[in-house]
This record gives C-alpha cells, structure tokens and sequence, in this order.
C-alpha cells in the first residue's frame, strides 16, 4: 500500500468522514534549526462543499524514473511521517515530495489534499466513496501541484530549456516555425534561436518527458480538472503551460523524432543496448494529449448533463478511454475509475459507473469492463465502442475472460486504426440501431450486411517496422486487378498506399482526398525498407520480387519525383498504427485490420458502426449458426462512406438491403 499506517488511525472520531467530507494534510514548515529533520503533518477532516483553501498533490506512487539513480527507488512504504502525533509510513516519492513542499514558502503550512494518506487504503469502500468526489475535490483545489519525483542531473538544463520554449512561443511564435523544420545538428539557428543548439538540453528534456508521472492515467483528471498546474522536480518549479507548449510543440513537428533518438543514445548509453529494452517510450505527448481533453471538457460544460443528451456525455467518456489507452494503473479498474471525474455528472447516478473495490478476486476488472462497456452502449447513439476491441491478442491480459464484444482496457499499445473517434469514416452511412443486450448471458444481439469472406492475409505493419520482408503483402498486391474500381478508375497501386495508411495523413490526421496522391512517398518509403535481411524467407525470391515491385513503382512515378519527396508523408502515418495486417477478400476487395484477423472470418457492414466489423464463427469445433466472436473494426476501401448501403452505388433498392440484413449475435 502506498501509505502504512495503525488498523485504527482512522478509527478516531476525528478522524470519521460523512457525507460529502474529505480529510486534509497539513504540512508543518520545516523548522530552520532542522532543515532535514522529520516531517510533521496534521490530519483534519472537512466539508467538501465549504472546505477550508487546499493544494491537491498529483504524483505517482511508485518510482519516479526508469532509468537513472532514480530508478533504484523502491515504491515500498518504508519512509515516516509523524501525522496527528503518530508515525505513518509512506512511499519514498511521495516523502521527498513532502519533504520539498514544506520548503516551498508559498506551500510550506498550506493544507494538501494527499490520495494516500487523506484516504484510508484499507477500507475499500471509503475508496470507492472518494473516487466518486475525485472531480469535486480537483476542482475545489486552490491549484494542483504535480510531482515529478527528485531532480537529477537532466533536471535544470531541462527545465531551463522547457522555460525558454515557452518564453518564445509567448513572444514570438513564428519563430518555433522556423525552429520546427531545424534539427539537434543542423546549423540555421540564428542568434535568436542559438539557444535551441544546444544537444545536451535537448537530452535532458527528452529525460524530463520519461518522467512515469506522465504514465498515470489519474493525471488526466488531476490536470484536466485543476484550476491551476505547476510542475515540481525536486527544487525547480515550471508552470504546467510550459510543458503544454513543449508537448504540442514536439508533437505536431519533426522533433518527435529527433528527441526519441537522442533520449534513445542516451539511455543506450547506460543500459549498454537501447533496442534491446522495448519498455523504452518517450511521453512527450501526454501534455498534449491533456490540453486536447481540456479544451473537450471545457466545451462539455457548456452544456450541462440531461438525460436527452446523454449521448455525448457516454461518447466523451469513450473517446477519454481510448485517448487514455496508453497511460497506467496499478488496479486494472481504475483505467475506467480513474476518467470518471471528467463526465461527473453523468456517471454519478449510472449503475453500471460507480467504482467499487469491495469486489478483489480475478473476476472484478473483468465486472467492471463489462458494466462499463453496457453502460456506454446503451446511452450512447453508435457502436463505436465495438471498434475498441482487437482480437483475442489484445483481450484478458489481467482482466479474466471478457466477451469479444468488451473491450480490454489494460492494454497498452496503439491498437485500432488509430482514429480516435473513426469521424472520418461512416461505412453504415446515416443508418443506426440499439442493440439487444442480455446482461446473464453477456451476449450482443445486432443486424448486419455480410459482406465479403477473408481470403488471404498478409505480415503485419509491426512485421515490416521490425525489419521483416513483406511477400505476403506482394502476393496479395498481384492478386488484386490493375484497375480496383472500374468506375473510379482506380489503379490498384494507388489503392495499396491509401489502404496501408487507411487513406488518413497529415496533422491533424484527415482523410487524403482523391485529388493527391502520397505515391511519390510511399515509392521512396519502398525503396528504404525493402532492403531487409528477414529470416525464413529466401534472400534471394524476396530481392527478386522486391526489384520486380520497385520497377513498377518507378513506371508510375518518375524517380526524380520520388527522390524528392517527403518519406515521412507516408512513413508517419504508417507507423502510426502497428497491431493491423492487410488483407483481401474472396470479391477482390482490399482491407487493413486487426493483426488477429485470419483467413475464413468475414467482414460485416453493421448500422451503427462507422467502420466495417470482422466476425469471426464463434465455437472451435461445432461453428454455431449466426453466433460471432468480435474480431475488431478494419478499414475496407471504397466502402467507408456508406456505400454498401447506398442505392445510388449498389443498385440496391432501400428495402433490398433491408432483405439483406442478417441477425446475429456476438458472445
């Protein structure tokens, strides 16, 4: 647990919540004659809705960095403080996040609201009591105060630059134009800029972003709901806009790339083979990530919750968990929990949304995954939640057995196509339906168009990142007719790079209109990675359909204008997306899904989904007659804005495709 403490701490009278009250720490100054001596807080319990002014701590309970001197710190409660006269255990971090605090003048004496020792741990439904007032508490908060951990030697010149950043953004933002199209080596700075040139800050700001607070999915509402945020490592203080502004700086240029590589040398550096330790990840892009969701909430307050609306309250709960798949909890149901506050007042009263964590055995994520999944589809006016889910890959990894239909939250990686939303594609046009839940059963029960059968799969993009050949993409290339649409007169070369990227590119991400063409990107994209020395494929067959694949590249577009083209127009959005494989259909269509899709399962057009659906026949042994498992949602092209469903495309009259529609149901 993050804090020890006596069985009956919390037992005194003092110290007993009711309705709608927390408990508050007061950190005692440090005493000047005994600058390192123990820390000495108070306990008091208060109203809520008439508290006393309060700081809320946001920090991560276990070690601040994972790599570094910091790295060795333990997230054991094996540190004490004296609280109310008695001697409580905490974590390390949160300790030396107390020990700073009292030092801060403006902080030290001021009253904190403190998750791990103003909630009693033990007692599982205080917890879940608190977490319910998680919004009221983060808002009613004079200002937030996040906690990277201790400093280390990245830390100064980090902040430091991080400082300037924002310095030149506030004064002179077209320059951070100029400095986005420069590089940590290249030369161009100027002496307005020079300040910029320096490698090693940049290495320490990349060191800064690897920070774990950036990991916890609790910030998201800690950040978002604050009124105010600063950010404190060790002694150096920066305001929460300045990491903002770095974040969105770092994200919608190319110095994503230049700083993972430096942070990459870096940490290669101490560990002795970087590549060899996929843990290693940059988050630079979580301010961002929090400043988008601000701006959504901000705009979701504007209208405040009415059952007739809410819709878009379950939808911004949905599109938080999606958002918020990347970030982490040590309980499983808190990547669910811990988003409540963000859509207060509408989960408040919704069964199917009240964090509990009576419930300990293997079984209660899973319980809590299903509840939500219910919750969100019956107040919401679309099925996007069931292109959350990706396949048995991606499904009860800590969570228990989950129905296919529910997605796993707890995993981590870039899963889906990686559109948030899927708002650029309505495969099922303007069509809706409510599904059929039964709650004992845990089935779904829906209408469809089957569509097409899977016929030929191909490598998946996470292959072909790792350096693989890709011979299962060339069979399914050649397969294809020269002319895919007839009508559209689409060349089959022109639909392979589209479907690859999902026919999205560009910041932000929007759907490449037919009138451009990345080709001359995707042709030099192929001439880099081709060059692959895979295993378990002849050398020699693959360099042979590789030079067979790049002359036709080179007829449909001149080298010249290949050479000159930008890589990364293709190569990011590509790499965007790493858990999909190609593949094809037994009518010749051309698709791009889930890397757990096989040969067999069958590509579904269902009212209510903007993406088409891969099913899969439910039952190893004995299919079962219109019973699926969900395989996940898939980009099919030219059947992403409603054409299977639209009469002036398929010749179909409105009441043929109702003939068409199939009932089935997913377990």
């Amino acid at each position: 647990m993050p804090a020890g403490r006596e069985p009956n701490f919390y037992d005194s009278d003092d110290l007993q919540l009711g309705h709608r009250q927390i408990r508050l720490l007061t950190i005692s100054p440090s005493p000047a004659s005994s600058h390192d001596g123990p820390i000495q807080c108070s306990l008091q319990v208060v109203d809520l809705d008439h508290p006393p002014e309060y700081y809320a701590l946001s920090y991560t309970w276990g070690v601040p960095a994972e790599y570094g001197p910091l790295s060795t710190m333990t997230d054991d409660s094996d540190c004490l403080i004296l609280c109310n006269t008695e001697a409580l255990t905490v974590t390390p971090n949160l300790h030396g996040a107390l020990r700073r605090l009292r030092h801060i003048p403006r902080l030290a004496g001021k009253a904190f609201w403190v998750d791990a020792v103003c909630i009693n741990q033990q007692d599982q439904k205080e917890r879940g009591d608190q977490v319910r007032l998680m919004a009221y508490i983060y808002r009613s908060a004079a200002s937030v105060v996040s906690w990277l951990g201790e400093e280390d030697e990245h830390t100064e010149p980090g902040f430091a630059l991080l400082r300037e950043l924002k310095s030149v953004s506030d004064r002179t933002p077209h320059l951070m134009q100029v400095l986005a199209g420069l590089s940590p080596d290249s030369g161009g700075y100027g002496e307005q800029l020079a300040v910029f040139s320096n490698r090693q800050a940049w290495v320490a700001v990349a060191h800064v972003f690897q920070r774990t607070y950036f990991t916890r999915a609790w910030i998201i509402q800690e950040v978002v709901l604050a009124p105010a945020v600063s950010v404190l490592c060790g002694c150096h203080e920066l305001p929460w806009s300045a990491m903002a502004e770095a974040s969105h700086f770092l994200s919608t240029s190319v110095w994503r790339h230049h700083l993972y590589g430096l942070f990459v040398d870096s940490v290669g550096s101490q560990l002795g083979h970087a590549e060899e330790h996929p843990a290693i990840s940059f988050r630079y892009q979580a301010p961002t990530t929090l400043r988008s969701t601000t701006k959504e909430y901000n705009k979701r307050q504007q209208q405040p919750y009415h059952p007739e609306n809410r819709h878009e309250w379950a939808r911004t709960l949905l599109y938080t968990l999606i958002k918020a798949r990347n970030f982490k909890t040590r309980d499983p149901r808190d990547k669910i929990y811990s988003l409540l506050g963000l859509v207060n007042e509408y989960a408040q009263d919704k069964p199917g949304l009240i964090p509990t964590y009576e419930l300990e055995d293997s079984h209660a994520a899973a319980a809590t995954y299903v509840d939500a999944a219910i919750q969100i589809l019956e107040d919401s006016d679309d099925l996007l939640l069931l292109s959350c889910v990706e396949g048995e890959t991606f499904q009860n990894r800590a969570t228990g057995r989950l129905p296919s239909w529910v997605p796993d939250w707890t995993f981590e990686g870039p899963i889906g196509l990686r559109v948030t939303g899927y708002e650029r594609y309505f495969a099922s046009g303007d069509s809706k339906q409510r599904p059929s839940i039964d709650r004992r059963a845990l089935t779904l029960s829906l209408r469809g168009i089957r569509l097409d059968r899977v016929t030929m799969v191909g490598e998946t993009k996470r292959d072909i990142l790792n350096g693989k050949p890709f011979p299962e993409w060339l069979d399914i290339f050649e397969s294809l007719d020269t002319l895919y649409d007839r009508v559209r007169a689409e060349h089959k070369l022109d639909v392979f790079w589209r479907t690859l990227i999902g026919n999205t590119a560009g910041y932000p991400p929007k759907l490449v209109p037919r009138s451009r063409s990345l080709g001359p990107s995707f042709a030099k994209w192929f001439h880099e990675v081709r060059w692959v020395r895979g295993q378990g494929h002849p050398q020699d067959e693959w360099d042979s359909r590789a030079d067979r694949f790049s002359d036709l590249l080179d007829q449909e577009w001149d080298p010249r204008i290949r050479d000159a083209a930008n890589v990364s127009d293709f190569a990011s959005p590509f790499a965007s997306s790493q858990h999909l494989r190609l593949f094809r259909t037994s009518e010749g269509y051309l698709g791009l899904g889930t890397e757990c899709l096989h040969v067999g399962d069958s590509v579904w057009i269902v009212p209510g989904s903007r993406v088409p659906l891969i099913l899969r026949t439910s039952g190893d042994d004995e299919p079962r007659e219109s019973r699926y498992r969900l395989v996940g949602g898939a980009y099919l092209h030219n059947f992403m804005e409603g054409e299977a469903l639209s009469p002036s495309v398929t010749g179909v009259t409105p009441r043929g495709v109702e003939m068409l529609m199939e009932s089935f149901t997913l377990e």
